[in-house]
């Protein structure tokens, strides 16, 4: 039984979406923890707008935000569940190595108990690479960077990289940086997305066929573009993935 949907079966529609999207907001993160165990991938540290609707479900659930999954070395308070299933359609498994660093050079943290620095968004971590790799990546914990052994974009920094701008990257390129970092923080709430809806579909579903039609205005026919992420995140599809979750009370209820 899904710890998430277990959650969100107490919490309303209105708390879920008590945070706009629009405001600074925090990004989930799920690695596969060590203890095998599906604990609870959640912390507070990186920011972005895209993520702060999972704020809300955090917070109608009474998640902390302080949690971070056991990959980082952290005891996980949050009652999140660790999303390591991939769709058929779409892989929501990261590829760091597929990807051009999009995460550590996009996204802003704040300096706390898992980043040591403040870092605005647009601006590369000092300790990235002109190569895309991470210099201090063997020993990010130690280092105060737990917060990025935990994130996860859920496959979106490979998608954007590979699907939407063949391969290149914004360090080789500088007229990519606004591109890519945008697409980034798009197709990551899309993805952010297609995780809740992945975990929906292992239950029972009284309405799968409505679970399916949500994934798919998630999931274009094509590559990734820069006018599909723009179209469907221009609509209503965030309010009515979180609606679809609250008519799963009865079924995620443990």
């Amino acid at each position: 039984m899904s710890v998430f949907l277990s959650g969100l079966a107490s919490a309303g529609v209105s708390d879920l979406m008590a945070q706009p999207v629009d405001d600074p907001g925090f990004l989930p993160v799920s690695p596969a923890p060590a203890c095998g165990i599906k604990c609870a991938p959640y912390r507070t540290g990186v920011r972005g707008a895209q993520g702060a609707f999972v704020v809300g479900v955090a917070r109608a659930i009474g998640g902390p935000r302080t949690a971070v999954a056991p990959a980082a070395g952290i005891p996980c308070r949050a009652g999140l569940p660790c999303y390591t299933a991939p769709m058929t359609n779409v892989d929501l498994t990261q590829d760091c190595a597929s990807c051009a660093a999009l995460c550590c050079a996009a996204l802003p943290f704040d300096s706390g108990a898992q980043f040591a620095i403040d870092k605005p968004a647009a601006v590369p971590c000092p300790h990235l690479s002109t190569d895309a790799r991470c210099t201090i990546h063997a020993g990010l914990t130690d280092a105060g960077f737990g917060g990025c052994v935990a994130f996860t974009c859920f496959g979106a920094g490979q998608r954007v990289t590979q699907e939407m701008f063949g391969g290149r990257s914004w360090q080789d390129d500088p007229i990519l940086v606004g591109p890519m970092f945008n697409a980034f923080q798009d197709a990551l709430r899309v993805h952010n997305l297609l995780i809740l809806l992945e975990e929906a579909a292992k239950l029972p579903l009284p309405d799968p066929a409505g679970c399916a039609a949500l994934r798919a205005e998630l999931t274009p026919d094509g590559p990734l573009t820069t006018d599909w992420l723009h179209t469907v995140l221009a609509g209503d599809i965030q309010p009515r993935v979180m609606a679809y979750l609250q008519t799963l009370r009865s079924v995620a209820r443990p």
